[in-house]
């Protein structure tokens, strides 16, 4: 019984913890940054909603470059776009194979600045194929998005590599890769632009893919909603008349690089110095900093501690009840042993002693074949998770909790055997062999 609650109990305080723990391993990859500044409404000539306007841009950088308590704890700071899918209601996007056979209507088209991977955290940048056809063309000072904003790379895309047989792109690097057709339709007159229903489509070569990427849904097995990376000048081609003026870009986000080594307390005041240009000359955005969602994880942790703490004592305690049960009659059994012992001439204590270290041993073992198995069954669990949602398992082990199952064992081990062997060795050695 012991066992079986422990084992419980640790698979479910392993198992919060690692969701916690991938919980938070999201929350960095998906914004990108410790601190990110999200747009929160809709520009002045598309209908893309929450997205950073021109004059929200100005503001938030003036702020990064200029404001004296920000200016020297800022590093770089990066932009991508909201997707070409939806910047207006009636225009749809595919990316597709040349033969438009196998296709994905789902693709989020983005642009990125120039600067974005060097902004965003370096860590979740993974690179899954490096087409080596046009590794000459290139100086290797450029990266990545840097070689798409080059006149050769305006023909280049980044896709994610699941596309690789969502769309059944070949691997040949002799000749380079099958192109790649963006097809953009645009079904209904949009009133205020001058735009008429027209369909295009554009042929980019894909010169990189990725496996992950900060800030972006870049994935190796999911190609739902993955995001497709283009350059800017390509991203203005695309929207066709719809964007007038690099005025206009709808900006998702804009990524902020901090220098490495600054106090929470700090960042904290970067960020607070960001929200204060919220709501003046109708600057509008949503500041994200990381160091609160993370005092919220700390807090739930502290809640999570405390709460499998009393559960793991409450659930020991009502274990002791059956040990207790148990001991008392394994002593009742060998009270004709106890005859013996005491007929030798072995001390009370010494017969007590006996039995306390058999419970304790007893307790001991089921708590620690409990916790293993617990443990086991919680990371493999999120282990089995983790190779679809490429997050990471972190180990983790509560040894609080193991450090507890511990005093507990010891004490319940003494308390649950010390009594009825107490009693039963108190007994006159001629009424134990009758029994």
């Amino acid at each position: 019984m012991y066992a079986m609650s422990l084992s419980f109990i640790i698979m479910v305080n392993v198992f919060s913890f690692i969701q916690l723990q991938s919980f938070e391993y999201y929350l960095r990859q998906s914004r990108g940054s410790p601190l990110v500044i999200f747009g929160v409404q809709k520009t002045s000539t598309t209908l893309a909603p929450n997205a950073l306007r021109y004059n929200d841009m100005i503001a938030f950088s003036s702020l990064l470059k200029n404001d004296t308590e920000v200016a020297g704890s800022i590093k770089d700071m990066g932009w991508v776009t909201v997707p070409l899918n939806q910047i207006l209601r009636d225009f749809e996007t595919k990316v597709s194979n040349v033969g438009q056979i196998f296709s994905r209507g789902d693709a989020r088209i983005v642009a990125a600045s120039p600067n974005y991977f060097d902004v965003a955290e370096p860590t979740f940048l993974s690179v899954y194929n490096e087409w080596t056809w046009g590794e000459k063309m290139y100086s290797k000072e450029l990266q990545m998005l840097e070689e798409l904003h080059t006149v050769r790379g305006s023909q280049e895309t980044i896709l994610p590599s699941s596309y690789e047989e969502a769309l059944y792109i070949s691997k040949s690097n002799t000749n380079g890769p099958n192109p790649v057709s963006f097809q953009f339709k645009l079904s209904s007159v949009v009133s205020g632009l001058s735009l008429k229903p027209y369909r295009k489509v554009y042929n980019l070569i894909p010169k990189y893919m990725l496996n992950n990427a900060a800030g972006l849904n870049m994935a190796k097995y999911s190609s739902r909603r993955q995001n497709v990376l283009i350059s800017l000048p390509e991203y203005l081609t695309f929207a066709s008349g719809i964007i007038k003026s690099i005025e206009d870009v709808p900006i998702r986000k804009m990524v902020v690089r901090l220098k490495p080594g600054l106090s929470v307390d700090k960042i904290d005041t970067i960020a607070k110095t960001l929200a204060s240009a919220i709501g003046k000359n109708n600057v509008k955005g949503n500041v994200f900093n990381l160091n609160d969602r993370l005092k919220q994880i700390e807090s739930i942790v502290t809640t999570i501690n405390f709460f499998f703490a009393a559960l793991t004592a409450v659930g020991m305690t009502l274990c002791f009840f059956s040990l207790l049960a148990s001991m008392i009659a394994n002593i009742a059994e060998q009270t004709k042993d106890i005859a013996i012992l005491r007929s030798l001439g072995l001390a009370q204590i010494d017969i007590i002693l006996i039995f306390v270290l058999e419970a304790f041993i007893l307790v001991i073992a089921s708590s620690f074949l409990g916790s293993i198995a617990g443990y086991t069954v919680a990371w493999t669990i999120s282990s089995q998770r983790a190779l679809v949602t490429q997050v990471p398992v972190s180990g983790y082990f509560p040894f609080e909790v193991a450090l507890l199952i511990i005093a507990l064992a010891l004490l319940f081990g003494v308390l649950s055997a010390a009594f009825p062997a107490k009693f039963y060795a108190r007994q006159y050695i001629a009424k134990l062999l009758r029994g």
